[in-house]
């Protein structure tokens, strides 16, 4: 199953989630059949397709959607600890949200990353990071009149890492993403 899929059926679970409904439903579609139990404040979405199966089940705070690939876990809030990255967490920014994937195929290779914002400029929080990981190789930067974007990277002990700043400008939050998954080898 696609990760375009993966995360549009976690969006439904949260949608679903929030409604507060305590159904089940199914659905028929040209690619399978998608089953949505709602009970209480959970749900849990199962989806049956030629590419595989895949179960989705969470609350408004966590979803897990597991398949024959891996096991993502999305999380708002504090589900995994920022400096489980190994990554200096910019001061006074605050957990968003967070999410861990794990391959089947290698369980050591896993995706971490924790979502974090600041009132602080684009500009205070890029001179952090900038200053703080000279090792970080620029991957990308953007600059417009709408957003700014600087993504860095480089690899340590065997894994990639990376920190993303962004700032939209109707935005009063800039957003830092910290991330580590194992390097290509």
């Amino acid at each position: 199953m696609s990760a375009l899929r993966l995360l549009a059926l976690t969006g439904l679970a949260f949608a679903f989630v929030s409604c507060g409904c305590g159904r089940k439903t199914s659905y028929s579609t040209s690619e399978g059949e998608v089953t949505v139990e709602t009970k209480g404040g959970e749900v849990e979405i199962t989806a049956e397709t030629e590419q595989g199966r895949l179960r989705a089940k969470g609350d408004e705070s966590s979803v897990t959607v597991t398949s024959e690939e891996g096991t993502a876990r999305f999380g708002a809030g504090q589900e995994i600890d920022p400096r489980e990255i190994g990554i200096l967490v910019y001061p006074g920014a605050e957990v968003a949200a967070s999410m861990r994937w794990t391959d089947s195929e290698a369980p050591e290779g896993d995706l971490t990353q924790v979502h974090l914002t600041t009132p602080d400029s684009f500009a205070e929080v890029e001179a952090f990071y900038q200053k703080e990981l000279p090792e970080a190789e620029v991957s990308a930067q953007i600059s417009t009149a709408e957003i700014k974007m600087l993504q860095l990277q480089w690899e340590e002990d065997g894994l990639r890492k990376a920190v993303v700043v962004t700032r939209d400008a109707a935005d009063e939050q800039t957003r830092i993403i910290l991330q580590k998954n194992l390097a290509d080898e």
